[in-house]
């Protein structure tokens, strides 16, 4: 409770900050929706749950409404300007000294540098880990991490046998395995179908994890791999619809394919966004099932199992992104240059 008190203030604090120095009317109302979840952290942390539940939809509904009225609003501010002047308000900032004022005003600028430590301590170390299986194409891990998961299939019809201090790290051994296999998901530059298969073992390796943990119900298997499966497979068909279409498709650059496949890339969207585990698919109800198998001592299960599903989704959209958005890789008609 601790740590979610902190965590909720710090973002609170931290979003008012950068959203007070925003140009745009949009990168206002998304900065300040993320000081209110802030809030909303610190309410469930003290068992406020219906508070912070009329919070969150409270705050649903002022964003979704300021967002439709964000450019009327902007024209009448300009309007405003011209017709009405209003002498400058004292705000909070103003009574602090001037060189903490520019201080705050700079770090709120540069968004207090989150980016590059979210590179330098997460992003960067996470490339460099998957970067070490570069040598392993793909029969290669295909091979390890079926012989992985037959393990763990087996182990499971002969838990009962298993000692109990044995028992008690696989679900940790699995849940780290699993992370592995979403970090060479993540770092993958050269085969699309190897990423996007690697991110449906990750998956598998969490369900085998979390079996060992208690008893598991067979229909909550279902419950999560079935949207999981279903999206891998039409993914992996589409992938390869554009392989037979196409002279090279890898992850080592942005192709642009939805200029020429536009439809191919709205259903890959979908398979993506259930692979992800968006409520369009029972995976999502299958997520919240495995958490609750996770006990409040299991803190490095948690951990990994968290960061396992954060990763895939970065994999995921990271996949979609290469393939069908960035300047199409074809020069026939106009292409817009980064820079424009």
């Amino acid at each position: 409770k601790i740590i979610l008190v902190i965590s909720g203030a710090l973002t609170a604090i931290i979003a008012t900050f950068i959203s007070r120095v925003q140009s745009s009317i949009k990168s206002q109302i998304a900065y300040s929706s993320i000081a209110q979840i802030g809030l909303i952290f610190i309410e469930i942390a003290f068992g406020l749950e219906v508070i912070a539940l009329i919070h969150i939809s409270g705050n649903a509904f002022l964003r979704t409404y300021q967002l439709l009225i964000s450019p009327s609003v902007v024209s009448y501010k300009i309007r405003e300007q011209l017709y009405e002047y209003k002498p400058r308000i004292r705000n909070f900032e103003d009574s602090l000294p001037k060189r903490i004022e520019n201080t705050i005003f700079i770090l709120s600028l540069k968004e207090w540098n989150l980016d590059s430590l979210m590179y330098r301590y997460l992003w960067n170390p996470v490339k460099r880990i998957g970067g070490r299986w570069i040598w392993m194409n793909f029969k290669y891990i295909f091979y390890v991490i079926a012989m992985m998961m037959t393990l763990g299939i087996v182990l499971l019809y002969f838990s009962d046998k298993i000692d109990v201090e044995i028992k008690h790290y696989l679900p940790l051994f699995f849940s780290l395995f699993g992370f592995l296999i979403a970090i060479k998901a993540f770092s993958e530059r050269d085969s699309v179908r190897k990423s996007w298969t690697l991110i449906l073992f990750n998956h598998f390796a969490i369900a085998i994890a979390i079996s060992f943990n208690e008893h598991f119900d067979w229909m909550h298997h279902v419950w999560y791999l079935s949207g999981v499966i279903v999206s891998w497979f039409l993914g992996l068909m589409i992938i390869n619809y554009l392989r037979k279409r196409e002279v090279w498709i890898s992850l080592n650059q942005f192709h642009g394919h939805s200029f020429e496949h536009p439809k191919a890339a709205f259903l890959f969207l979908l398979c993506c966004l259930g692979f992800a585990g968006f409520p369009i698919t029972p995976t999502f109800i299958g997520e919240d099932l495995i958490f609750s198998h996770i006990h409040y001592h299991q803190v490095s299960l948690a951990l990994f199992t968290a960061l396992s599903l954060i990763i895939n989704g970065l994999a995921t959209i990271r996949i979609y992104a290469r393939i069908f958005l960035g300047p199409h890789v074809k020069n026939y008609h106009e292409v817009a240059k980064r820079s424009s």
